[in-house]
């Protein structure tokens, strides 16, 4: 009773003690008389809570005297929390935008799992505050249960920023839209996101470092952990940045840069396979591929004197670095380029698991036939009028071996056709499991050549020409892929922008169509390509984009038979 102790640190500090108080060490220690361990200033791992927990309770430490607590500086600090039992939430990653509802849960959970911890939110009489959480674009206050921005109103809230007014304006002076009370007091806009359940706060990310992937929406923290636990014993813990780059066309990709431990080796054939461990982390949690991960020095990433990611500093870095920008002197370096250990773009295959190692090309087509010989194929002989003869690619006879003209792909792929045929060959699987549709390789290879012979005889694609697939992902997409192999023409793939569910879509439901009908609009006019293929929802999309594409064909299921009034002479295989 005389010992009574309280402790603060950041979810760093808990997991440091993890990692470096062992054996002996921890035999020695005495716990008991730890009343309350507050922990806050970053994001709460639940790991590192139950981790701890576990690690420390033959010392006498209990887990009742954790207290997650969140703050603010610009509050004076204390927001919300109390000393009690953790109480952890696992919900739905999928559901953590704003407006999104992840509790109450209607359903087992589709995709992955966030593991959130909860602020108790003490009454108001208690503290003379309030947590309200608000829609950071609508300023409308949100029910209990959905996602929104974090909003703090009572007497602890600063003023302002010391003379930035317009700032100060937009942080310190922001009011909820209400009919009932017009004359609700100033309210201090947090940048966090989080939702409000049974009276505790659950904070799932930042504003700021929200990320959109491929139509998804990301939090960096919880990328980041993902990274951690793939590159477990080769990544430092709470040195890892996710970060948006811009790629060309206008989309942003997910580059990450992490510190590597001072003990990690650094061969080269050490550091890809252990990249891959990390880069099939981040795939299966979160449903994106990273398109570059730079690995650096310890101690080299960029942080705040309270130890914060300075991810915003992270991307400048990243251009400094991998993209070329760089500044007129050394020491304009926000990151060395002698702490540089190592650059992975996506385009740089990783290596194969060591229980199989397939040859590339199979790794890329999923086809092992050997290649054939170089001297077994010739190029199609342009007409005079610079147009390729299409009947003769599929021609054999006199002497004259005509194949398909993307041999490194389309020659092999003949092969197997002709040696697998009625072989399944790609599948299309439900939620459940249970297949949907399916391909063989003949079934694959007519329904491509139909293809081919449409967009050559038909509607007139030369050599070269570029061709969009709008496409969802399934079966008719390998088709039409496949058949652009053969017609030799350019397949520019692009997934088709999501389409509100709802009559009555939400403002972000909205806003993610535009910004995915503008990003279509930029890539159509960067490859300016003669034609879209789609399937019918997506061709829809035709009379959606500020400018439209010069034409938008929608094949539907890919054809069968050749169009009307064309004929797909029979090939021959070599």
């Amino acid at each position: 009773d005389t010992h009574l102790v309280q402790r603060t640190a950041p979810n760093l500090g808990y997991a440091l003690c993890i990692r470096r108080v062992k054996g002996d060490a921890l035999a020695k220690r005495s716990l008991a008389h730890w009343k309350v361990a507050m922990n806050g200033a970053e994001p709460i791992r639940a790991s590192t809570v139950t981790e701890f927990s576990a690690r420390f309770a033959s010392c006498g430490f209990e887990s009742r005297a954790w207290a997650p607590v969140f703050g603010l500086a610009e509050n004076c600090l204390y927001c919300c929390g109390r000393a009690e039992e953790t109480v952890i939430l696992q919900v739905d990653r999928a559901c953590l935008g704003v407006g999104d509802k992840p509790m109450p849960q209607t359903g087992p959970i589709q995709t992955s799992i966030l593991e959130a911890c909860g602020h108790y939110i003490l009454p108001e009489s208690s503290t003379s505050q309030m947590v309200k959480i608000v829609h950071n674009e609508t300023c409308e206050e949100l029910p209990d249960g959905t996602v929104g921005e974090i909003w703090v109103c009572g007497p602890s809230v600063a003023g302002g920023y010391w003379q930035l007014e317009d700032l100060s304006t937009d942080t310190f002076r922001a009011r909820i839209k209400s009919t009932t009370n017009p004359t609700d007091a100033p309210h201090l806009r947090s940048g966090d996101l989080g939702f409000i359940w049974e009276r505790r706060l659950y904070i799932v990310g930042r504003i700021k470092d929200v990320l959109t992937i491929k139509g998804r929406t990301l939090h960096a923290h919880d990328i980041e952990v993902c990274a951690e636990r793939g590159g477990e014993g080769f990544l430092r813990p709470g040195c890892c940045a996710a970060i948006p780059i811009t790629a060309e066309g206008g989309e942003d990709t997910l580059v990450i840069m992490s510190e590597i431990r001072p003990e990690a080796s650094t061969n080269p054939a050490d550091l890809e396979q252990n990249l891959r461990g990390v880069v099939s982390e981040i795939s299966e949690s979160e449903g994106v591929r990273p398109s570059a991960i730079v690995l650096i020095t310890a101690r080299s990433i960029l942080k705040t004197t309270s130890g914060k990611l300075r991810r915003r500093e992270m991307r400048q870095a990243y251009a400094q670095l991998v993209l070329g920008e760089r500044p007129a002197e050394k020491w304009q370096f926000l990151i060395p380029e002698s702490a540089v250990v190592h650059v992975w773009k996506d385009t740089m295959p990783l290596p194969a698991p060591a229980r199989k190692a397939p040859e590339p090309a199979a790794a890329a087509s999923r086809l092992a036939a050997p290649a054939a010989p170089a001297s077994a194929y010739k190029t199609v002989p342009p007409q005079a009028g610079g147009r390729e003869d299409f009947s003769a690619i599929f021609r054999h006879g006199s002497g004259d071996h005509y194949t398909p003209v993307q041999l490194s792909f389309t020659g092999k792929f003949e092969e197997n056709a002709k040696r697998f045929g009625a072989r399944r060959l790609y599948s299309w699987m439900r939620g459940d499991c249970s297949e949907e549709a399916s391909l063989s390789f003949a079934e694959l290879r007519e329904q491509a050549c139909n293809l081919c012979v449409a967009l050559r005889q038909k509607w007139g694609a030369n050599t070269g020409d570029r061709v969009m697939l709008v496409y969802p992902p399934g079966l008719d997409f390998l088709v039409a892929f496949f058949g652009a192999q053969y017609a030799a023409v350019i397949a520019v793939p692009y997934y088709p922008p999501i389409m509100p569910t709802s009559p009555m879509p939400s403002a972000g439901a909205k806003k993610l169509l535009a910004d995915g009908l503008e990003k279509l609009s930029r890539i159509s006019q960067s490859c300016s390509p003669i034609l879209f293929l789609s399937t019918k929802v997506c061709a829809a999309l035709q009379h959606r984009p500020p400018r439209p594409p010069r034409r938008c064909l929608c094949v539907g299921r890919c054809p069968r038979s050749p169009p009307h009034g064309l004929t797909a002479p029979t090939p021959t295989h070599p």
